[in-house]
Parts: structure tokens; sequence; C-alpha cells
């Protein structure tokens, strides 16, 4: 059990008996940032949001990233007489583990504060590294208030009643969130338990687990993660195998919204002698994360301890795409898709290609601007295509010009025809006309026939004519003809069928 000092366990028991107090207050974390390389310092300020109270003491407890100390030692601290209050914090300051959890606290002993709507400094803080921090710990270092376990955040009142209300506690520290990897693969892994994921289980050199990396072998080697939805990408760590012992690894960063078209972000760099070797870029819209492993200076093995990837969780596509499909109805290639939200969504532009290099564009669909419902879309490749692979991909358009690419999805056209065909008409029963459809394995000539009850021929539509392979259609128009039951048939040297129809006039 964790005790700032003695006279706190008294203040608890008279807190836990006033947990209905309504005094209106904002306890914020503000002005975070990095001093030098070794040094982090952030304010913490109180005010009043109606009226004023009596702050007689408080005791506080923060959360931060487990892993932003590049494998030295952390110090906490409070930067003396940085404090507006007359009771400043003078107990319990430094970094204590509570619920297996490592915390920043700090405490004041008893005293006598009138609060009011003026923002009083309750003091300036620094967290000290014998390592050097990353250059970029003030967008991740994750700095929350933290209100589980026995250190609670507490502020007390008159006659030291419990006022701590967990929504007034406030960070004004514009930070990046964790990306969330839902899957991740390699190019190659050496062994079945140095496999892609464990880059990404939380375990790195320092945590005592000497299997938690991926190892794959010899370089060049590649590592994608894919987050399952589009996210803007700003900041990558990369934890390199044997930072430690002066090994340095050459390796690029690549970023992609569909797995094919790949944005280099960073270009041959040289990974640091630090736990974690980061990378800041402008945000960029991106499932995929690539991290590519050209060589080290040792030519050893391609291997990494542990990946995180910071950005903006909210942030997807100004179009959400649902579903995207092909296939193909009368000879023609159709795409069918289907959004779930738009934003500023001017359109999609379809494009196609024979090799997924060079893309042609085919045609063009508008979009919905900005809707927040379901929408379906299709559109039907009209050219006739020889036999073959064909790649699509749909380009979305904002109003502003920016766009992203859809996934690029593969279909077989496939013409040669094996067999004699003749297909049922289609409509039928129908009124006047219908269509009648077969197919040629090879030129041949052709007699289609229609017969009526009794056996009798009362129309040729094709005599005797030469066609070539393929699929064919012709049309029966029944204008002039009695209601009832008919007859078609289909002849060539080697094959002949006889279907039945119906008109109804």
């Amino acid at each position: 059990m964790f005790r700032f000092a003695g006279y706190l366990s008294l203040a608890l028991f008279l807190f836990f008996g006033n947990l209905n107090s309504q005094v209106l207050y904002q306890v914020s974390l503000e002005n975070a940032a990095l001093t030098d390389q070794n040094n982090f310092e952030f304010d913490v300020f109180i005010k009043s949001n109606s009226g004023t109270f009596e702050l007689t003491s408080y005791q506080c407890a923060l959360t931060y990233h487990s892993k932003i100390s590049n494998g030295g030692t952390l110090n906490f601290s409070y930067i003396n007489e940085s404090s507006d209050l007359s009771n400043p914090p003078s107990t319990g300051i430094g970094i204590y583990k509570d619920n297996s959890i490592n915390k920043l606290t700090f405490a004041s002993m008893p005293g006598s504060d009138i609060i009011n709507s003026s923002r009083e400094k309750i003091g300036r803080f620094r967290i000290q590294n014998t390592n050097a921090f990353g250059s970029c710990l003030s967008k991740i270092i994750s700095l929350g208030w933290n209100f589980d376990g026995s250190i609670t955040t507490i502020l007390t009142g008159t006659s030291f009643t419990n006022i701590t209300n967990p929504e007034n506690h406030i960070t004004f520290i514009e930070e990046f969130e964790k990306l969330l990897v839902i899957n991740s693969i390699s190019s190659d892994t050496a062994t079945s338990v140095n496999h892609p994921a464990k880059s990404l289980d939380g375990l790195g050199y320092f945590d005592n687990d000497d299997l938690s990396y991926w190892k794959a072998e010899p370089v060049p080697q590649y590592i994608i993660y894919d987050f399952r939805n589009i996210r803007a990408v700003s900041l990558t760590r990369f934890s390199f195998y044997n930072f430690n012992s002066g090994q340095k690894f050459i390796y690029s960063i690549q970023l992609s919204a569909d797995n094919v078209n790949w944005v280099e972000m960073v270009t041959y760099d040289t990974s640091s002698n630090i736990e974690y070797t980061e990378n800041l870029f402008e945000p960029t819209n991106a499932r995929y994360v690539k991290l590519l492993l050209h060589s080290n200076n040792q030519n050893m093995v391609s291997s990494i301890w542990e990946a995180e990837i910071w950005g903006d969780n909210d942030a997807l596509l100004p179009v959400e795409l649902k579903s995207f499909t092909l296939s193909i109805k009368d000879e023609h290639v159709e795409l069918k898709w289907e959004t779930i939200t738009e934003v500023n969504n001017y359109g999609f532009e379809i494009q196609r290609s024979e090799d997924k290099t060079g893309w042609d564009v085919i045609g063009f669909v508008n979009g919905n601007g900005n809707s927040n419902i379901p929408h379906n879309y299709q559109f039907t490749d009209k050219d006739k295509l020889p036999d073959g692979n064909y790649y699509y991909r749909l380009k979305q358009i904002d109003t502003d010009g920016a766009f992203e690419y859809s996934p690029v999805l593969e279909i077989e056209i496939n013409n040669i025809i094996e067999e004699y065909t003749l297909s049922q008409n289609y409509p039928n029963p129908f009124n006047p006309t219908t269509k009648i459809n077969f197919s040629l394995p090879s030129e041949t000539k052709v007699t289609v026939e229609i017969f009526n009850v009794l056996g009798e021929m009362v129309l040729s539509l094709i005599d005797n004519e030469i066609l070539n392979s393929g699929k064919h259609e012709i049309i029966f128009d029944g204008s002039g003809f009695a209601s009832g039951i008919y007859f078609y048939t289909l002849y060539t040297e080697k094959f002949s069928l006889t279907k039945k129809m119906i008109l109804l006039q």
C-alpha cells in the first residue's frame, strides 16, 4: 500500500465519507515541451469553474507511455518555486508502481489556498532521462490522469471533503495516438518463434523476453503493418535489434493505401543506437506501413524488437468503402461498390490495367458529396476485351482535388467457347419480342427456325449462314403471330437443339 505521509491515511478516511460534493473545478496539464534531449517538462494548473473553494490538499497520479525512456532510467521531480500556491507539492514526488503500472505522483501537505476562476499553477514538473528522449516525446508521451489503484487523484476542499471528479481533469497537450495494427506480414521469417507479430507484443529488449522480436535473414527484407482501415500516419518508432551493441541498419519506410502504390517517406536512413529510432513526417493517409531493411554494417540478420506507429486514429478516408466487387455480365466486366460514409466526395474515376503498372481511365461515376448513409454504385466496362487477366481500381476524388485509391481487384476474361449451346429465350413468356442466345465453338453454317405446335415452320431467323465461333444473339419479333406455344431450333453441321417459348399477345 503506497502512502505519501502519515496524515494522508486520516484524510482518505474523511474523503470516503464525503463523496457527493458538487464543487466545480478544472485541473489541467499544459505547456509540455522537451527542454533538451534529456529533460521533458510540463505545467499543472487548477481553477474554479463556479465561485471559490478552499484547497487544503491534493494527491495526484499520472500515467505515461512506458517506452519513452529509450532504455534509460527516468526520474520525476517538482521544479522548486514554480507553484503559485502557498501549499506547493512537497511529498510523494517520484515514479511509483501501482497496480503494476508506473505512475508519476505528487502530493501536498495540509494547507489552505483559495481557488477562484483565475488559473493557479500547482507547479511545473520535470521528467529526466539518463538516455536521450526521442525527438517526438512531446507527441507520444500519452501523459494523462490516473484514478485507478491506491494512488488516486484527489482534491480536497474545506474540512477535507472529497471533490474529485475525473471529468474535471483535462490534458491540453497535443499528442499523436498509437495506431492499432491489425495484421503484420514479412518477406521472410527465420523461425516460427520470431514471427512478425512479435514486433507488436509490447515487449522489447528491456522486458526480459529474449525471443520477442521479428527475425528474417539475410537482408534485404521487409515487414508490412496493416491497420485494416485508412489512418493519418505521422510517426514511426522502430526498436532495431542489437541497437545497444552498436549495430546499425540501413532502412527505408513506405506508406500505401492499397498495398500496391507506395510512397517513400524515409529513404536509406541509418538506425540509431538508442532503443527507438523515430521518423516524423507530415500526416499521410495510409492503411499499410512498410519497413524495408536494406543492409547493416555487420551484414547480419534482419531483426527488430518492436514497432510503434503513431498518428490519428479517427482520420479515415473521406469516403469509407464497405465493399468493392467485380463480375462478368453479358460479356462485360461489371464493377459494384458500396460506401458507408462520404465527406466532400466528388466522385470515382474507374481505372483498368493489364499489368498493375500502367492504368487507363475508362469512366467516371459522380459521388454523393457529404453523406452518412450507405450508397451503392456500379459501372460496366463496355470494352470488348481479349482473353486474359485484367485489374481494376477506383480513384476516389475529393471536391478539393485530393484523392485516394481503392484496393486493386483482378478478374479473368475467357471468351473461349468449348461446346454448342442454345439458351432459353428471354423474356419468356414474351410480348412481342424475345432474345435467343447461342454459342458456337468454331466457325460453321447456322440455321435458326421458328415452328408452331403443329410442327410447321413459321419463320426462319437465320438461313444457312456462316457464323464465327463465339456467343451470338438474335431477336424474334412475334408481332402478327397468334398467342400460343412456339418452338425454336438451332441447326449446325454437327449440332441441333429445340426449345419451347410462349407468346402472349
